[in-house]
């Protein structure tokens, strides 16, 4: 997937989200990935976190959403 991101081909879809770090708050986080799984209508989702929408790896720290 990182790949081709940086390849330059398209990177999200209605199943593949990037995101260059995670959301601060666990609650924003779960829906987030609620809106994101809903449509998906029980098919796998992706989500690349550390990876930014322009397709360039920026990496992310811990975070603790348990």
């Amino acid at each position: 997937m990182v790949e081709q991101i940086r390849c330059g081909q398209p990177n999200e879809d209605a199943r593949v989200e990037l995101k260059a770090a995670w959301p601060n708050d666990a609650y924003k986080a779960a829906r987030q990935i609620a809106a994101h799984a809903n449509p998906a209508g029980g098919e796998p989702i992706l989500w690349v976190i550390g990876v930014d929408q322009k397709g360039e790896v920026v990496g992310t720290g811990h975070n603790e959403l348990a």
